[in-house]
């Protein structure tokens, strides 16, 4: 099973560009920083640093990961396979 990479709110774009890098995926999980259980609260995509900062001349460097990412997420159980969707724990 291919783990999930994690990164906070607050890590700044940068920094997200090359964990993604560093670990050969090309999106990171969004947890808030106060968030012991790493909850997502949302997810950054290669794809979105590429369309939605590099290709309108933004400042990457100003930007954190928390500013790009998308909120809306679908998740599935753990225990199920997919190559698009990250497993979540059970709620309580």
């Amino acid at each position: 099973m291919i783990e999930a990479v994690f990164t906070d709110e607050n890590m700044p774009l940068p920094d997200a560009a090359r964990r993604m890098r560093e670990h050969r995926v090309g999106s990171l999980m969004v947890v808030r920083d106060n968030d012991p259980g790493r909850t997502p609260a949302g997810v950054i995509a290669g794809r979105a640093i590429v369309v939605e900062v590099v290709a309108q001349g933004l400042d990457h460097s100003a930007l954190t990961g928390g500013e790009i990412m998308a909120a809306e997420l679908i998740t599935m159980r753990a225990g199920r396979v997919s190559r698009r969707l990250p497993a979540t724990p059970p709620c309580p």
